[in-house]
């Protein structure tokens, strides 16, 4: 039996106030939960269509392309 789940690993971790800072500076895109988004087998365009809901054309944080 295939299994269905996703499986993310990483790790972020903020200073105090750090992540209200980056929130405010509007580098994070946030959204109420939808459970078809979530549940979608399909994922191939997935990044694409959460982007276009808002209305923006991704771009690295300023001083990303600086390295």
């Amino acid at each position: 039996m295939p299994n269905d789940a996703r499986y993310f690993a990483g790790f972020v971790g903020w200073q105090s106030g750090e992540l209200a800072a980056e929130l405010e500076a509007g580098w994070w895109l946030v959204s109420d939960p939808d459970a078809a988004v979530v549940f979608s087998k399909d994922t191939g365009d997935m990044w694409e269509g959460l982007v276009k809901r808002f209305g923006v054309r991704p771009a690295p944080p300023k001083g990303m392309l600086d390295v």
